[in-house]
């Protein structure tokens, strides 16, 4: 994919601040601190776009990027965290409910996990959720480089096994090294293309 423009786009920490537009979406979730931001910098290569944080549980807003004037990136905040309130875990799901209400976008949803930890509630309520949605998902390990060659395959089976109530796929992902990017830039395009030119 040729990036020729990426723009924080709106940042909306609350659902009055929401706003419609006429591009497709494609949504990335996952808990705090699974490396979103740094996926969607390696995605559009930019290495400050999305910011990255050391603290888990800091982002309180969906933050939208514009890609190409085509279509945008939506990273929505993490979930799993101890340190999060009651309040604020419902207050988010508020935004994110409301975010995924909107009729015409996102179109698909990326949902990133650590392929060294089982994989917990908060991700299979999740693809629950966006199954009840009729909305296309992608599973994305991330982090796949600092899994060692030889534990590759078992813990990306283990992983599967976990999932296998939820027909959707996994591929292993490293921002760090580019391993997965195409893949996951396939999955992309492929469920924007109907709104994209041929040369974007």
């Amino acid at each position: 994919m040729l990036i020729r423009s990426a723009e924080l786009h709106l940042a909306a920490h609350t659902p009055e601040q929401l706003k419609r537009d006429d591009t497709p979406h494609i949504a990335f979730a996952g808990r705090s601190n699974v490396g979103k931001s740094s996926l969607i910098n390696a995605l559009l290569k930019r290495k400050n776009l999305a910011r990255t944080s050391s603290t888990p549980g800091k982002t309180r807003a969906i933050f939208f990027f514009r890609v190409n004037d085509a279509f945008t990136f939506a990273d929505l905040p993490g979930y799993g965290y101890a340190k999060i309130s009651k309040g604020e875990r419902q207050f988010f799901r508020v935004l994110v409910d409301r975010y995924f209400e909107f009729p015409d976008n996102p179109k698909a949803c990326v949902i990133l996990i650590d392929p060294r930890r089982p994989v917990g509630e908060e991700e299979l309520s999740f693809l629950a959720y966006l199954t009840n949605r009729n909305m296309k998902a992608l599973i994305i390990m991330t982090k796949w480089d600092r899994v060692k060659a030889a534990q590759r395959v078992k813990m990306r089976r283990a992983r599967e096994l976990e999932l296998a109530a939820h027909p959707v796929k996994v591929l292993p992902v490293s921002s760090k090294t580019g391993e997965g990017l195409d893949q996951l830039w396939h999955f992309i395009t492929k469920n924007t293309k109907d709104f994209l030119s041929p040369d974007a």
